[in-house]
């Protein structure tokens, strides 16, 4: 098996993603959820995030990036903990530590896998579809087996949703028994409901969907 010395593959997602609960963690595990890269420190390194809070990777690790997280800058300067909940909102970047001597770098390849953690804990989930029969979840394609898993998952234990439910908006003139969406529609429902999700009904879904993208852009 080929190393990669000081950089460890693993999986996670180096993209400014808002998420207001905090980083992609499983609160039980303290597993990271989402595809990542893991980095494994060296003493200089090391020496440099205890003092500085930073660390600056080496060419090689730069290098070993390109194709998982090309947007990774030389010097990352917003590290965080395992445990942290505060707000990732904003335009920087993070990484998140995982021990002394090791950091996970969030991929960039699919920028997807690392929303997809928030539905479970979401009261109202909107999903989208085109002309097509693609659906989209907060403004990103999907593959429709993989929202088809995440509309069934459960919030993380301990967390409360007041009324969780499903809504699939369709563009204009198309409606949800059109040949193209129906049998998925069917399907996205019957999974979400199995995870206690309520179907919005379609006569109410623009209502609901224009309220929630006015709370969206208040935040």
């Amino acid at each position: 098996m080929r190393k990669f010395h000081s950089l460890i593959i693993a999986f996670v997602l180096f993209h400014p993603v808002a998420l207001s609960d905090g980083i992609p963690v499983d609160r039980e595990t303290m597993k990271i959820t989402v595809p990542n890269t893991e980095i494994r420190l060296s003493s200089d390194q090391i020496e440099e995030l205890e003092v500085l809070g930073t660390v600056t990777l080496t060419t090689k690790q730069l290098k070993s990036l390109a194709e998982v997280a090309p947007d990774t800058p030389k010097r990352l300067e917003r590290i965080l903990s395992l445990d942290y909940s505060g707000c990732t909102c904003g335009p920087d970047s993070y990484c998140i530590q995982l021990d002394r001597d090791r950091i996970a770098i969030l991929n960039s390849s699919k920028d997807w896998e690392a929303s997809l953690w928030e539905m479970p804990n979401e009261s109202y989930v909107i999903l989208r579809a085109d002309s097509k029969g693609l659906f989209y979840y907060k403004g990103m394609k999907v593959p429709f087996e993989v929202l088809l898993d995440w509309v069934g998952r459960r919030p993380e234990p301990g967390k409360a949703l007041s009324s969780p439910s499903l809504d699939i908006l369709l563009p204009m003139g198309m409606r949800r028994d059109d040949p193209i969406v129906k049998e998925h529609i069917k399907q996205l429902f019957e999974s979400a409901a199995k995870a206690g999700r309520e179907q919005v009904q379609e006569e109410e879904s623009l209502e609901q969907a224009t309220l929630a993208d006015q709370q969206i852009k208040r935040m």
